[in-house]
C-alpha cells in the first residue's frame, strides 16, 4: 500500500455525495447484507454499501463480533456468530416496507465470507453471493469445511470471486468445488488484502498521490453492481459486464482481469 499523508481536516472538508432531506420512493428494492471481516465495523466498506444502495438496493450490515464478546474468534464458534447475526438483521429487514424479500444477495470481505457462504447454505433464499478476496479459498478453507451443514452443493445460487493481485495465494479449492452454479472470478492485479477496504480508496480520492486504489476500487464497486443487477434484477447489459473484457467496461486489463480455471 502506498503511504497516503491525509490530515483529519482534509477528511472533514472533502465533498460527499449524501443529499440531504432525499425524498424517499415508495416501491420495494432487492436487499444485501454486507459481512466484514474480522473483528471490523459494519461500516468498513461503507463506500461500496453507499455505492449499492445509490443503485436501488437496501444494504443492511453488523460489525464482526464473536459468540461471547466483541472480538471475533477464529473458530466455527466465531464464523456461526457472524452468521446468526446476519439472520438477525434480515429478520428485522423482513420487517421494513421497502425491503422485496424475494431478491436477497450477500457480500463478504475476508473474514466475513465465510459467513455468507454459510448463511447462504442456511437460507437458499439469496440469490446472488459475492466475496471480495474471501477466506474462503485461503487459509480458512479447511476451517469452514468443518461447520455444521457446510454442503458446496447447495450453493446453487451465481456466485462472484474478487480475488487480490497475489497469483500464488490460492488455487481456488472453495470455488472450484462449486459444480451447481454459475460463477465468476476476477483479479484485481493491483489490489493487496487489505486494500478491498473502503478507507484507502477514500483517503486516495481526498489527497490522490495514486490513482490505483480508486480505479481499483471502482472496479471491484463496478462488477459487484453489475453482479447484483445481473442476477437479483435480471438486467441484461449488467450480464454483459460480466462477459465482457475489461476494456469493454471502461477498466484497464492490468487493473482487473476475467480468471479461468
Amino acid at each position: 500500500m502506498k503511504n497516503l499523508t491525509v490530515s483529519v481536516d482534509d477528511i472533514l472538508l472533502a465533498p460527499t455525495k449524501a443529499v440531504y432531506n432525499a425524498a424517499p420512493v415508495h416501491r420495494k428494492f432487492p436487499v444485501i447484507l454486507y459481512a466484514p471481516s474480522l473483528s471490523k465495523p459494519a461500516n468498513q466498506n461503507h463506500m461500496a454499501c453507499e455505492y449499492l444502495a445509490s443503485h436501488g438496493y437496501v444494504v443492511i450490515s453488523a460489525a464482526s463480533a464473536g459468540k461471547h464478546g466483541q472480538t471475533m474468534t477464529k473458530d466455527t464458534a466465531g464464523i456461526m456468530a457472524q452468521v446468526r447475526d446476519l439472520e438477525y438483521i434480515m429478520a428485522q429487514a423482513y420487517q421494513l416496507p421497502a425491503v422485496d424479500t424475494s431478491r436477497v444477495g450477500t457480500f463478504g470481505f475476508s473474514w466475513g465470507s465465510m459467513a455468507t457462504v454459510i448463511y447462504q447454505m442456511r437460507n437458499p433464499n439469496v440469490k446472488a453471493l459475492a466475496c471480495w478476496d474471501g477466506s474462503t479459498e485461503y487459509q480458512d478453507y479447511d476451517l469452514i469445511k468443518t461447520v455444521s451443514g457446510y454442503n458446496p452443493a447447495q450453493l446453487t445460487g451465481p456466485y462472484l470471486y474478487l480475488c487480490n493481485q497475489n497469483e500464488d495465494w490460492s488455487t481456488f479449492p472453495f470455488f472450484r468445488s462449486l459444480a451447481n452454479t454459475t460463477k465468476h472470478l476476477y483479479r484485481l492485479k493491483k489490489l493487496e488484502h487489505a486494500e478491498f477496504t473502503a478507507y484507502w480508496s477514500f483517503y486516495a480520492s481526498i489527497k490522490p498521490t495514486t490513482n490505483y486504489q480508486t480505479d481499483s476500487y471502482r472496479a471491484v464497486c463496478h462488477y459487484t453492481l453489475s453482479f447484483f443487477d445481473a442476477y437479483l434484477k435480471d438486467n441484461k447489459k449488467a450480464k454483459r459486464v460480466l462477459q465482457n473484457s475489461s476494456e469493454e467496461n471502461g477498466f484497464s486489463s492490468k487493473t482487473i482481469a476475467k480468471l479461468s480455471i
